[in-house]
């Protein structure tokens, strides 16, 4: 069983068995492309954007706030990360 997928097409996406093999796969390969203080992320909606079913299993829809890449761009991204 997976404790985390993340749909998409990029280094974010994936599906992983650990938080270190989740971390080790994109954050950390991805924390050098941004400028300080790096990618910031907010739950769309807050707590009540965070949809939890009845087997456990959640979803949360996030998006990036104030992330800049280090040549300037913004990153402007949504993302859908299933639990």
């Amino acid at each position: 069983m997976s404790i985390g997928f993340v749909s998409g097409h990029m280094m974010l996406s994936g599906t992983w068995k650990t938080k270190d093999s989740y971390r080790a796969t994109t954050f950390a390969k991805m924390g050098p492309l941004f400028a300080e203080p790096g990618m910031k992320l907010e739950v769309l909606g807050g707590e009540e954007g965070l949809v939890v079913g009845d087997d456990g299993r959640a979803v949360a829809e996030l998006k990036t706030v104030d992330t800049y890449t280090k040549s300037g761009a913004l990153y402007d991204q949504h993302y859908s990360w299933h639990m």
